[in-house]
């Protein structure tokens, strides 16, 4: 059994994904590159080759900060999530609970690094796309990153925030 940095069992989650629908995976979207929301998607495309939709400029923020050696982004995202704190009383990863406070925060592998990466951008404000069937809006909505975007689905009137 593989896992993941995070201490999923990729097979299981997968396995869990299966037992709500055997229909393949057509596409994945990223919200934004952080790893948190990113992370997860390689179990999904190993069954085929789905579109994976971002933003032009996915994870331009974290490589614009790397390129000049700049962790402010990784310190400011400790701080909100609470990596900095003593394990004991680490109770949470910012909204998710603190599965694993010894790691300091170094729970998820991001889309980049070897990973997933966007086989569709979103360069527009706004596009109309339609995926098996279902037509979907992709919104540009710069947010907790520049490469944040959201998903309206006009028929059901669902709006995806990501992490806006």
């Amino acid at each position: 059994m593989s896992e993941s940095s995070a201490g999923f069992n990729r097979e299981q989650v997968l396995a869990d994904f299966r037992k709500i629908t055997d229909k393949p995976v057509e596409a994945v979207i990223f919200t934004h590159g952080h790893g948190d929301h990113t992370g997860g998607a390689a179990v999904f495309v190993a069954e085929g080759e789905p579109q994976v939709w971002a933003r032009a400029n996915f994870e331009a923020e974290s490589e614009a900060s790397q390129s000049v050696g700049l962790t402010i982004t990784r310190i400011r995202g400790a701080r909100q999530g609470g990596f900095k704190l003593p394990p004991e009383k680490r109770i949470n990863n910012g909204i998710a609970q603190a599965y694993w406070p010894q790691r300091g925060g170094s729970v998820f592998h991001s889309a980049g690094k070897g990973g997933v990466k966007p086989t569709h951008t979103l360069s527009e404000p706004r596009r109309e796309i339609e995926i098996a069937g279902v037509k979907l809006h992709l919104v540009a909505a710069t947010g907790e990153t520049y490469d944040q975007l959201y998903v309206w689905l006009p028929q059901k009137r669902v709006l995806f925030s990501g992490a806006n």
